[in-house]
This record gives structure tokens, sequence and C-alpha cells, in this order.
């Protein structure tokens, strides 16, 4: 298959936009006519006028900067922190707008990353080279370039049974109250909450040192001072971004302000509780009532649980007890070890199938 690479500045022009529209205005100027930003694949707001009628490639300039969509109504307005293509008259009977998304996307994203600035200008995206099949003439070939839009939907759709399959594997718990004795306790009276305090990248340059800081990332550390804030062995949440999940930590180490420990109350007996039993019983009810953004597929998650939410949630926690009463510790930490193991297996098949779900398609010359 031949291809001619092509700017896209050379085949598109930019659709009018009206950087102006914020969410106030276009309640004021309330109509029918859709209003697309860098919302993707849905619109912002509705408005009274319209600035486009042909179909577009949207590219998403701030944020998720490089991803698009495609509009294909009649008629809709432009706003800001979007760029619209659409195709040059000359060419839009022998370009497919689906293909150029499926060679350009990637180019724009790429583009976005490389300069490492968070969005991705009107003027990079027309300055973007694709490569487009042709025939033996040289001509623009529009049934290959409908053959490889083809192939890539087939992907796309594998790509949606996998994302299937993954939230599934997600969603598996093993069931905590089997047949023991359990007394319900209630979260408010084992723990009190506290958050940490903020701690930049710069602090910790200057003062490097052995002991861990923990922030949102799920499995990594932020990194090391020469101080720390406690000893000993808790469990940390999420208060922010990825919020919800729970850290296990032990010895020494400090925290950042988007994240909050679990303290035991002063009446609280702890040497019959095992802290990764509550970790796994906990982590599914806060991440099941976090707020906020969670995006798609997993991605650009912006969620918060802060301490009040977690105290109006008013949770009790099922603790197997022995037959005398007290906490029974060895079924706690024989359950935790069942759990941790299917959880191992889960975190397995997960990253098989993420690795496949972001395979991106890259059509070269």
């Amino acid at each position: 298959m031949k291809f001619k690479e092509v700017k896209i500045i050379d085949i598109f022009d930019d659709c009018p936009s009206d950087k102006t529209l914020t969410r106030e205005k276009i309640q004021n100027l309330k109509g029918k006519y859709s209003v697309y930003t860098a919302t993707i694949g849905k619109p912002f707001g509705k408005v009274n006028f319209y600035n486009n009628t042909k179909p577009a490639l949207l590219v998403v300039n701030d944020g998720a900067a490089g991803s698009t969509y495609i509009v294909e109504e009649e008629y809709y307005t432009l706003g800001k922190h979007i760029t619209g293509l659409t195709l040059k008259k000359e060419y839009k009977d022998c370009i497919l707008l689906k293909y150029v998304q499926i060679v350009a996307e990637p180019l724009f994203i790429l583009k976005n990353k490389s300069q490492g600035r968070g969005n991705l200008p009107k003027q990079d995206i027309m300055n973007v080279k694709i490569p487009i099949p042709i025939d033996n003439r040289g001509n623009y070939d529009l049934s290959k370039q409908r053959e490889l839009a083809n192939k890539y939907k087939i992907i796309e759709d594998q790509k949606e049974k996998l994302i299937k399959k993954k939230n599934e594997i997600e969603a598996i718990q093993i069931t905590f109250v089997q047949d023991m004795k359990t007394v319900n306790v209630k979260f408010n009276d084992l723990f009190k909450l506290k958050r940490g305090k903020v701690i930049s990248k710069e602090m910790i340059h200057n003062n490097a040192g052995e002991y861990p800081v923990y922030s949102t990332q799920v499995d990594r550390i932020f990194g090391h001072l020469n101080s720390y804030m406690y000893d000993g062995e808790f469990l940390l949440w999420n208060t922010d971004g990825l919020a919800g999940y729970i850290k296990h930590v032990k010895g020494k180490f400090s925290f950042t302000n988007i994240v909050g420990i679990m303290l035991y109350q002063k009446n609280v007996d702890k040497s019959n509780l095992d802290l990764r039993y509550i970790k796994n019983y906990l982590e599914p009810i806060f991440r099941s009532n976090v707020k906020g953004r969670m995006g798609e597929n997993g991605k650009n998650e912006y969620t918060k649980l802060n301490s009040t939410m977690i105290k109006e949630l008013d949770i009790t926690i099922p603790i197997p007890i022995k037959t005398d009463g007290s906490f029974d510790l060895e079924t706690q930490k024989k359950l935790s070890d069942k759990i941790e193991l299917v959880e191992n297996q889960k975190k397995i098949l997960i990253e098989k199938l993420e690795l496949l779900i972001n395979t991106e398609v890259i059509i070269k010359q």
C-alpha cells in the first residue's frame, strides 16, 4: 500500500469558534444548538446560535490535549479549548474523516507529550503530518482509507470487550463474612482521621533522606525525606486524585496533604486487630463513595473522599470473634492472606489486559 504524507493544514480548514463562551454565558444564551469544547464526545451545553454547519474532527487543546472526536450535527457551536478541523472543499469526497482521526490522534497526543506543556495549540495541530493511502495514479484512495478504518473498528471493538472483562475482574471480591461469628464495630469508634501536610518535590530535594513520603500514587512512593511524621503500622487513604485507595504502611514515614491517616481511638485495643483485614474490607466501600470525575476507562480521574465524607458513611466493620467474644486475630489474618492472593492474581490479569487495551494502532508508511 502506498501512502502520501501530508500536513493537516494542507487538507483542513480550522472551524470558527467562540472563545468567550463560559458556563455562565451559555446559561444566559440557552438554546437548541450544542456547544462543543474539551468535554470529549458530548456537548458542554446548548446555546441559541451556531457557528458551524460541516462535519468536523475536534482536537482538544487543553486537559486531555490531543484527544479527538467527530461531530456530524447539521448546526453546532464550538467554544474554547478545542480546535475544529473541517475538510477543504476539494478533499471532502476523497478523504475519510474517521481515517484521519485514527492516524492523527496518536500523533497529536505524542506532540503534546513531547512538548511537555500540557496543552496543544492550534498551530501545532495544523503542522502535524499524517500518512494517507494513494492509488497508482497518486490520488487519495478512499477505499483503502475505509478498509483501514474498518480494521481499526474491529480492534477497538475488541478493546471494549477487554475493558469490560477488566471491569469484571476488578469487581471480584471475596465474601468476608462466611460461616463465622462476627461483631459489627463502627469505623468511627475504631479510628479518628487526620490529614497530612504539604510536602513539595522541592522540599524533598532539599531534605533528601531515607524515610518514605506517601502521596496518592497507588503503587509508588512520592519521595524520601531525612525526617518523618509517624513511626508504626497504619492505614493511609487518598483524599484527592485517586481517592479512596488505601495503603497499609509500616515503619517511619511522612505523607502529603492529599492523603489522610487512620489513627486508633485511645480506648481501642489494637492487639487483636489486623490492619490488612480492615483495609481489604474498607477499600471497596471507600472507592464506591468517592465524588468527582472518574474519567473514561479509569483514566484522568480526579475524585475526593475527605474525612467528613467518611464519617457520614457511618461504616460498620464485621470483625471475626472467638467463642469468648474477643477479636479473632488468626481468622482475620487467614482471610487477609486469601484476599491478598486473589488481589495479586487480579493485578497480574489486569496488567496484561491494560497492556492490550493501551496498545495504540499507528499507521506508518
